[in-house]
């Protein structure tokens, strides 16, 4: 258990940790179903953008994802949350690309 001074006051760690977790749970299920109600009244054209860029970007997690875990133990690196969330972006700008030539382009 840890305390922070803040001007002379002592606040426990441990009794904010309880209700931060709650308030980003609540934060969490509020921003989903704010977002599954914006995405239902949009058109076929952003759904399927959509789609596209979560699949690609689930493609890129795959991908890349492995390849830097198969490529750690050569390079001394161990691949963490950033790391993989750095393969995800690369999946999404690679299906936007994609996404960008297949439908807007003409």
């Amino acid at each position: 258990m840890a305390k922070i001074t803040h001007r002379g006051m002592w606040i426990k760690i441990s009794s904010v940790y309880n209700f931060a977790r709650l308030l980003v749970v609540v934060s969490w299920a509020i921003a989903t179903l704010f977002y599954i109600k914006f995405l239902k009244t949009q058109d076929e054209l952003i759904i399927k953008w959509h789609e596209f860029i979560g699949s690609w970007g689930a493609i890129g997690f795959l991908s890349f994802g492995m390849m830097m875990s198969l490529l750690s133990p050569y390079l001394n690196f161990k691949p963490g949350f950033y790391e993989l969330f750095l393969a995800f972006c690369a999946g999404t700008v690679i299906g936007g690309l994609r996404f960008h030539s297949k439908y807007l382009s003409e």
